[in-house]
């Protein structure tokens, strides 16, 4: 019976009309993301701005904690725009003082993490110079010396002098890269933006950043016992600095063969999921993109203890200024809650404490969409009229009466 039932199902799905490829991968996404917070589903955009605030701030800092190559803001979408975007908010020195104000990386962490990095720079540079059996200081003072150098031994001192000064600084600069690297990824934390454990990773990352400090301010005491010890303080203070410049040169270099190199293909990305946008912009979404009213919808928490508020924006019709969600005559879209059935009413409470009323109409399922006219002292349902646009706004956890 089973092997004559499924063919039997296998017939008839060959006699369905197949489906487009965007619909099934825009109904996998929507499948992915219900179960998870607002706050990490994918930004609802309309003609040429984010819907709500909140959305395009989790967006931006997603963009920038993953080194984006596209979108910054206050960009045309051109390429220079965006390479020098880029390198204000990547660059260790210029980005403590012209970073994007969203990006997880904050003022303070880039200092302490620019700190860290030249006791690093410093303690290594001291490790090689010392460990030159010659200094370049016995290129000077050789034959002054007590007991004197031979003539051959000044020679050998001055030529190794020379050749440190291009051979040491390059290696104290390439040593220091991969601490670099790993050193920045456990501040930013890029890979939890959005999820429920990112407080939790960086609070991980801020005491490691502590025991970071106490690392640094090791090292650095380290270097200069070292260069003292040495007696070519001048030596280790010459090698440090040039290592430095040169760290920032090959900044310079990596980050634009980098941005070159998947530029496009961020570009192609950004826009793919963000149709007809250039930038993530969020100054003044409120007033330009959104009526302001955030409606606190009650729903479970996480572990079923307590009510976890979820704020969202609704947009308002092109066509109209901004209006308040009470004002009769706003269509907004509802999606209908699980368990619920036509006829059934849901009500919602607003920040002021009006509740609003919305009944289900015939035909709807639960998940779909429905238009609803809002006003006090209950919501009607339109049942002809197409929505005039407006958020969307999840009832799959509102109370049920």
């Amino acid at each position: 019976m089973d092997f004559f039932r499924k063919s039997t199902e296998k017939i008839m799905k060959k006699d369905e009309p197949e489906e487009d490829p965007e619909v099934i991968a825009k109904r996998k996404q929507i499948e992915r993301e219900k179960d998870l917070p607002p706050e990490s589903q994918t930004p609802t955009v309309s003609a040429d701005h984010f819907v709500d605030e909140p959305a395009a701030i989790l967006a931006l800092k997603k963009m920038l904690a993953y080194d984006g190559k596209y979108g910054f803001p206050g960009t045309d979408g051109s390429r220079l725009a965006n390479y020098k975007q880029h390198v204000l908010n990547t660059h260790p020195l210029v980005s403590i003082f012209y970073a994007h104000d969203e990006h997880p990386f904050d003022h303070w962490e880039r200092a302490q993490y620019l700190f860290c990095m030249l006791s690093i720079t410093f303690m290594i540079s001291a490790v090689l110079t010392n460990s030159q059996k010659i200094s370049r200081d016995d290129c000077d003072t050789g034959l002054e010396r007590t007991p004197p150098l031979s003539p051959s031994e000044v020679q050998q001192a001055c030529d190794t002098a020379d050749n440190w000064k291009i051979v040491g600084p390059i290696i104290a600069a390439m040593v220091t890269i991969p601490t670099d690297m790993v050193l920045k990824a456990f501040m930013v934390c890029g890979w939890v933006q959005g999820w429920s454990i990112q407080e939790t990773c960086e609070s991980i990352g801020g005491y490691c950043m502590k025991i970071q400090m106490c690392y640094a301010v090791f090292f650095l005491i380290v270097g200069f016992v070292m260069a003292a010890q040495g007696g070519d303080f001048g030596g280790v203070c010459v090698t440090f600095l040039f290592a430095q410049v040169e760290s920032w040169v090959l900044f310079f270099i990596k980050s634009f063969v980098l941005f070159n190199l998947f530029f496009n293909g961020a570009k192609s990305s950004f826009r793919k999921k963000y149709p007809g946008l250039v930038s993530i912009e969020t100054a003044g979404l409120k007033r330009s993109g959104s009526t302001g009213v955030d409606l606190t919808l009650p729903s479970p928490g996480l572990l079923g203890g307590g009510p976890k508020v979820v704020s969202h924006t609704v947009q308002p019709p092109a066509s109209t200024q901004q209006v308040n969600l009470q004002i009769p005559g706003e269509q907004i879209m509802v999606i209908c809650p699980e368990g619920a059935t036509p006829g059934q009413q849901i009500q919602f409470q607003t920040p002021s404490g009006a509740l609003l009323m919305a009944v289900i109409p015939d035909g709807v399922n639960p998940g779909q969409q429905f238009p609803v006219l809002t006003g006090p002292p209950q919501a009607q349902v339109p049942k002809a009229s197409p929505p005039q646009g407006g958020g969307l706004l999840d009832m799959r956890n509102f109370k049920k009466k």
